[in-house]
């Protein structure tokens, strides 16, 4: 299967839109190794072995209705990250047949952002958990990334260092993430560095994906194009202070490489605005971002 990637209306090449098996059994990741999604029955295996050995699972994650497990397989072989959210009750389940839960939107959004060759965690499987395991009921699989650093605190050793060509490319790669997820029809409104960390490799990797949403067309969303890019560039702006420079100059490239309507940079301009306000007044902390568009 040929992947000679596609031009997107944003300018760069990507895989998206290419005839992909039906079936979806068969990715191919990024070091073009094959890997097989985990059928019904290997996932149930897991969940049995997990079931057994909760009590002393290694919880990478935990917080509120959800969990982040490594869960090693007693035969050996790689590890798998399984992520599980607790939807009890008649809502959670007509969530469930709805394909609406939190699960269902992540599960679909790492399926279709790696076909742009967007840098997030391959998908293994979902499936809901039969008897729930703690209360939990839905269970992501995804593919270990291994020992990994908040790239946020990336971002704060490279300029504490000086490390400004890395700084520089680390925001480019920020920039074509939320380009991909434009070629892909997606919006999200918790883009941003606080859900991307960088691998050994230096590779950054986009986690995290139960608020993205496929909406085909993003220029039509105003209110919620505008709210992603404001995130992004306000996490961004805690990151860096108080070097406020730097985001302006982020977002000014930016709003270069995505060429967004004017009304989305308004509606960012409002959101970064009204959280900066927010912030202020609930805890005194005075966080200036100054975008080049206003």
């Amino acid at each position: 299967m040929g992947n000679h990637g596609v031009k997107s209306r944003h300018g760069f090449k990507s895989g998206y839109g290419l005839r992909w098996p039906p079936s979806c059994i068969l990715l191919t990741d990024r070091d073009r190794d094959q890997v097989r999604e985990l059928t019904q029955a290997q996932m149930k295996g897991c969940l049995e072995a997990l079931r057994a050995t909760f009590e002393g699972a290694e919880v990478i994650y935990r917080r509120e209705n959800r969990i982040v497990i490594r869960w090693r397989p007693a035969a050996g072989g790689a590890p798998i990250i399984i992520k599980m959210w607790s939807r009890p009750g008649l809502g959670g389940r007509l969530r469930r047949f709805l394909r609406i839960t939190s699960g269902n939107y992540e599960w679909r959004a790492l399926r279709r952002l790696r076909r742009v060759n967007m840098s997030v965690p391959l998908a293994l499987g979902f499936c809901p958990v039969v008897p729930d395991i703690a209360g939990y009921t839905d269970a992501l699989f995804t593919a270990d990334l291994g020992e990994c650093q908040s790239a946020t605190c990336y971002l704060k050793r490279l300029i504490r260092f000086s490390h400004e060509d890395q700084v520089y490319q680390l925001e480019n790669v920020l920039i074509q993430m939320t380009e991909q997820l434009l070629d892909a029809g997606m919006l999200d409104v918790d883009h941003g560095l606080v859900n991307t960390v960088v691998q050994l490799s230096g590779t950054p990797v986009r986690l995290d994906f139960e608020l993205a949403r496929l909406v085909i067309w993003p220029q039509l969303f105003t209110k919620m194009y505008g709210q992603m890019l404001g995130r992004l560039i306000l996490l961004h702006a805690f990151a860096v202070q108080p070097d406020n420079g730097r985001t302006t100059r982020f977002a000014q490239r930016l709003r270069e490489r995505l060429r967004p309507p004017r009304k989305v940079l308004e509606r960012t301009s409002n959101y970064v605005r009204e959280y900066t306000r927010e912030q202020f007044k609930n805890t005194g902390i005075d966080t200036h971002v100054i975008l080049p568009w206003n």
